[in-house]
């Protein structure tokens, strides 16, 4: 007997009882012989003229499937969308990537002005002032890391600290100078503070007396905002330009997380976003910002093949 059979007998085994059940219960509606009332009497009972006189008063309702008893049987997509037909929507739970509609004000954070009024300019002139683009030199080979010369971009997440969020591999687990370039020109010094052992994000420090002539602000992170056709802006240092800005529209939020190759650090256990901004070289640690200027996400790679992205979801590195 081949798997199929061997299941299909088994589930017909265990939905006997229920269906016994079943036939049994069905039975309950049927007029006993000792009643006396005729085959005939029932009929006419049925019709529509009986219904007419309100001679019949009762009726069983149906039952359903969940009620039936039939729960020991696997669910297959075909039953899933079997259900979605009998079921009207607001009824039945649909997977949605998230409860709130688009640029929804108070999921948003900005209740206190009108939806409408959002826009790309203004949000970028502000946001451009939080991204610096990074100049480090690792000194020394290792772990997956080498020692040489990179640019890469990262953005002010805490401006009092001094706390600027970045990519694992700008941060470097190795050790490595690196200066911040602001929006400015002004360049300061920066420390690596944190370098996360699994996922590609860390943390550099600088001193914020050190900026002389404009005030840092930071990026608010809001990982929660990520959803499928949003808009989207990765600003940052793409290919050694300082600042570039790349537009795209989130496609993916189930990526699986990219890989560089043998030797190279790999990011495992999480999903990626995706989208065809196209970013290259430099962009590593840029971030990935909505029309409100918050980052839902942050770039960390892209394909030599074709115009996708891949962005480290922030849900980790919030928390």
């Amino acid at each position: 007997m081949s798997m199929n059979a061997e299941e299909t007998s088994r589930s017909s085994d265990a939905d006997r009882p229920n269906a016994q059940r079943m036939r049994s219960d069905s039975n309950i509606d049927q007029p006993p012989e000792s009643t006396g009332i005729s085959s005939q009497r029932i009929r006419r009972l049925s019709s529509p003229s009986a219904l007419l006189h309100g001679e019949v008063r009762v009726r069983r309702a149906s039952l359903k499937y969940a009620e039936a008893g039939l729960t020991g049987r696997r669910r297959s997509l075909a039953y899933a969308d079997l259900m979605a037909v009998f079921y009207p929507p607001n009824v039945m739970s649909q997977p949605t990537v998230t409860e709130t509609p688009f640029e929804s004000a108070e999921w948003e954070g900005v209740a206190d002005m009108e939806v409408g009024v959002a826009n790309w300019e203004p949000m970028l002139e502000k946001a451009i002032k939080s991204v610096v683009s990074i100049k480090a030199q690792c000194v020394r080979s290792f772990d997956t890391e080498t020692s040489g010369t990179y640019n890469a971009t990262g953005f002010v997440v805490d401006a009092e600290a001094g706390l600027i969020l970045s990519n694992r591999h700008v941060v470097n687990p190795a050790p490595v100078v690196a200066q911040a370039i602001f929006s400015n020109y002004e360049e300061v010094e920066l420390q690596a503070v944190y370098r996360d052992p699994v996922h590609d994000f860390g943390f550099f420090r600088f001193d914020p007396a050190r900026l002389r002539f404009m005030q840092a602000e930071s990026i608010r992170l809001a990982p929660q905002k990520a959803k499928v056709g949003m808009e989207i802006r990765v600003v940052g240092n793409d290919a050694g330009e300082k600042l570039s800005i790349l537009a795209g529209t989130l496609a993916r939020l189930d990526r699986a997380a990219p890989e560089y190759g043998v030797g190279e650090y790999n990011d495992f256990n999480t999903f990626y976003l995706q989208a065809a901004s196209g970013t290259s070289g430099g962009s590593s640690g840029s971030p990935v910002l909505d029309i409100y200027g918050d980052a839902v996400a942050l770039n960390a790679g892209g394909s030599t093949r074709a115009a996708s992205s891949f962005y480290l979801p922030l849900s980790r590195v919030k928390r």
